[in-house]
Order: structure tokens, then sequence, then C-alpha cells
């Protein structure tokens, strides 16, 4: 301790008069840094506290406007027509869509909301907006005819604007998060293996949130357990992918040791 403040003082010394004042303030935001490191947990604990109530109000909006979807309170206005665009004797039925009950907002906003509540720590209610998502149809009324549109046809029928690919990841961080570790590679298989997520690749899954998610390397190996004990096509691609997702650690557990 003493070294270093005798060596700080001779930085100081050094440091010309007029830019003195710069440099004593810069070394004071040095220290408090370390004071802040201390106290970040602390920090984001206070944070979450303050939080909470605008979440569980958040939840409790987007929940009611699910029921009202759900009891066909809240409907599209479905138009359909025969396209021939591609010729006469290939014509295809397509619809067009209104929207007069702001049913595509309603999504948006909760997939905005999955991936704040993920972010930010509460990954339990994010999850349950996500089944809200995913387990809800909405029905378009065609005049006399209606038919029902789950989350993928509204996206791709362009009624809703919503990054499905961020989505996925923060929900794949959301579970891999809220599940104890001995039951995480069950729950993490149940989801995906849902159609949503039929595209997943193992790089996803290893880069998912903001930070290392914490067991990576033990979830691995729990992983591949699991997936050697449930045969099926699902589960077998998901095994290919583990050797080249093997590769991947290895090569990043390289660079950091590089640095």
């Amino acid at each position: 301790m003493e070294e270093l403040r005798t060596t700080f003082h001779s930085l100081a010394r050094k440091v010309p008069e007029r830019d003195r004042a710069d440099f004593l303030e810069f070394m004071n935001q040095v220290g408090q840094t370390a004071s802040l490191e201390g106290g970040k947990k602390k920090d984001v604990s206070m944070a979450r506290a303050q939080d909470e109530p605008e979440i569980k109000k958040e939840y409790a909006r987007l929940k009611r406007q699910f029921k009202r979807i759900e009891e066909e309170e809240l409907m599209f206005h479905a138009q359909g027509y025969e396209d021939y665009s591609f010729g006469y004797w290939d014509s295809d039925w397509v619809y067009e869509y209104e929207d007069p009950d702001r049913i595509g907002e309603i999504y948006e906003d909760a997939a905005r909301f999955v991936e704040r509540c993920i972010n930010d720590g509460f990954c339990q209610t994010g999850l349950k907006v996500f089944d809200l998502m995913t387990d809800t149809e909405v029905w378009a009324s065609d005049g006399g005819d209606s038919f029902e549109l789950g989350l993928e046809e509204m996206i791709d029928e362009k009624l809703l604007s919503i990054d499905a690919d961020s989505l996925k990841k923060s929900v794949l961080y959301g579970v891999y998060q809220n599940t104890p570790f001995q039951n995480r590679p069950q729950v993490f298989f149940d989801y995906v293996t849902r159609h949503f997520f039929r595209d997943v690749k193992i790089e996803d899954v290893l880069s998912m949130g903001r930070e290392e998610l914490p067991d990576s390397s033990g979830f691995m190996e729990g992983w591949i357990a699991f997936l050697t004990e449930h045969p099926g096509e699902v589960a077998g691609k998901f095994l290919c992918m583990c050797s080249a997702a093997g590769l991947l650690l290895r090569r990043q557990r390289r660079e950091m040791e590089d640095q």
C-alpha cells in the first residue's frame, strides 16, 4: 500500500499543474469503480425491487389482453381471393387482413416484455408471457367464415413486427436460467422441440444472453447424456450439433487462454 501511494504521488508530480485537477479526478473515479464493483449485487437487487411493481402491472395487462383474444373479443378481419399471379391453372387462395383491434401491437408489446423480463432477471414472468403468445390462437373473420392464426402464421403474414430469432434466443436463455441444473436438459428439450424453435442451432444456445451461461460445460455433458437416452429425429439432430459445439467450445477456450 505504501509503495502504491508513493508511485501515485510520483505520477502526480510529473503531471503539469494545469492538468493536475483532471488527473486527480481520474484517480478518484478509479477508486470509486472498485467500490461500485463491490456494491454491484446490491444495486442489481435494488433495481429489481424497483422494477417489480411495473413488471407485475404490465404482466397483468398483457394477461387480460390475451384473455380477450382467447374469448374472441379481439379478432382480425380477413378477405380472401384467388391469386392468379402464376397463371390461370396455378391459382392460390390468399388473404388480406385488417387489424382494427390492434392485436399486432399486443403481440409486439408482449415480445418486448419477454425480452425485458429475461434481461432484467424476471425469467419466470417472461416465460409465462411467451407461453401466452404461443398458446393463444387469434381468430380471423372472413365474412361468415372464421379461422385461427398462431404466432408463426401471424409473423409469416406480416401481421406482427417481431424479431423471431431474437425472441428465440431470449426465451432459451430464460429457460436455462430459470431451471434447476438437474432438470435443465428435460425442460430445455421440451422447449426446443416446439415448432417455433425448429431451426434453432447449438450456437444459439451457447451464445444466449449478455453474459456467459453458468455451468455451461456441465450442461453440455448432461444434455448429451439426455439426448442419447431419447432416440428420435430431433434428438439425433442435436447430437450431431453437439460434436460441432464441442469444437467451438475448445476453440473459445484456446482464444481465452491466448488472451
